[in-house]
């Protein structure tokens, strides 16, 4: 989709300024998360084009600013006029602060990978490659991700196989970071490579070589579960940082979460200043903890029968153009199709205000209807996945917990 120009869309509601201090908190929160100039107290959340997984950083930043609110709220009630009746002043924080350590259950996505029993599991990885606004330092970086790792227990995570099948722990931090960190850049997390030398389409090739070499170096028994490579592509030029974790570790909440820390972090030491990070949330192992307490639950038991008898039978698998063909990523094959500024603006905008949906409600149905006029079918199993950070619990707060 093309990046939102920061007008408010569409004209038909005017604007109209917030009254309270909570309302003023809020509106400044959904600009900075939603990328617009400015909110009024009676603007939609998600016809401004929110979703849960953007009502997760509205929850957290909400909590840095001192108001407590959980993600159902900013579905029950989605504008700022609203939310702000229901806001309370943010409890003292009783999740853990200290640095964590020892045995974490696996959660029910970890189970789920490693019963998949993959040949190279140590490659499983998100990665981003960010191009840079200003030079980047590749000691200051060292430190940071190093801080990173050692504020979020989920990034000091390791596995190990043994005759019971795999288990995790978090790892203690190691001592470097400060030592580790040369103006080489060789550190436990962070190595830079100078790619000036070389002609623009040699950079990209060497580029690419040595982001694959780097993608397939993570090791789940000993760790680091993260590394970023800092490419100088010479004078002039932006710099490439490429940033792998792997997946047993972050979700795509754990990024914008990481991302805004190591922005953070790294300001902090560029101005010679301590690293100081907000408060953390429930800790990814106890949450793990849980949620193994829930699967065992009566509550969870309830919704079995649900699920096992759905009709999958009605889903017929789909037209297959030659038997025998491989079903593997590596056939697969991508077709992207971009939309205009104003069907942009439809299916943010007027597409939710007029059906009551979610922008994933109008996609899946867009699907459906191109399915069946294939097929000839009206019903399709899609399996759909869920950020998997939904409200079980009174005393969880996950706004701010790094993990999957």
């Amino acid at each position: 989709l093309p990046a939102p120009e920061g007008e408010r869309p569409g004209p038909e509601k005017p604007y109209v300024a917030p009254r309270t201090a909570s309302e003023r908190v809020l509106c400044d929160i959904w600009a900075e998360v939603l990328r617009l100039e400015r909110v009024g107290r009676e603007d939609n959340f998600f016809e401004l084009g929110g979703d849960s997984i953007l009502s997760i950083q509205v929850v957290a930043r909400a909590r840095q600013a001192g108001l407590e609110l959980a993600p159902s709220q900013v579905f029950e009630r989605p504008t700022p006029a609203a939310l702000a009746t229901v806001a309370r002043v943010a409890r003292t924080n009783s999740a853990e602060q200290e640095t964590l350590t020892g045995d974490v259950p696996l959660t029910p996505i970890q189970r789920w990978f490693f019963e998949q029993d993959f040949a190279v599991p140590d490659h499983w990885n998100m990665a981003l490659m960010l191009k840079t606004r200003e030079r980047l330092d590749a000691a200051l970086l060292e430190r940071a991700f190093a801080r990173l790792s050692e504020h979020h227990d989920a990034l000091r995570l390791r596995f190990v196989r043994g005759p019971n099948g795999w288990r995790q722990f978090v790892a203690a931090p190691e001592s470097g970071g400060e030592e580790d960190a040369d103006s080489a850049g060789g550190g436990r997390y962070v190595r830079a490579v100078s790619l000036s030398g070389l002609a623009e389409d040699e950079q990209h090739a060497a580029l690419e070589k040595i982001a694959a070499e780097t993608q397939a170096q993570l090791d789940l028994s000993r760790g680091p579960l993260l590394r970023a490579m800092l490419f100088d592509l010479g004078a002039g030029r932006p710099q490439r940082l490429l940033i792998v974790v792997h997946h047993l570790a972050v979700d795509g909440v754990s990024w914008r979460i990481l991302l805004e820390d190591l922005g953070r972090a790294y300001g902090r030491l560029q101005r010679g200043e301590a690293i100081s990070l907000p408060p953390k949330t429930t800790s990814f192992a106890r949450w793990a903890e849980r949620l193994e307490e829930y699967a065992r639950s009566e509550q969870a038991r309830g919704e079995l029968e649900y699920w096992t008898l759905l009709p999958a039978e009605r889903a017929k698998p789909l037209p297959r153009d030659r038997r025998g063909g491989r079903n593997t990523e590596a056939e697969a094959r991508t077709l992207t199709v971009a939309l205009g500024t104003e069907e942009t603006r439809a299916l943010l905008r007027e597409v939710p205000e007029a059906y009551h949906t979610q922008i994933n409600d109008v996609l899946l149905t867009a699907l459906l209807d191109a399915f069946s006029r294939w097929t000839g079918e009206r019903a399709l199993l899609v399996e759909l996945e869920g950020h998997g950070r939904e409200e079980l619990f009174d005393d969880v707060d996950l706004s701010r917990t790094v993990g999957w």
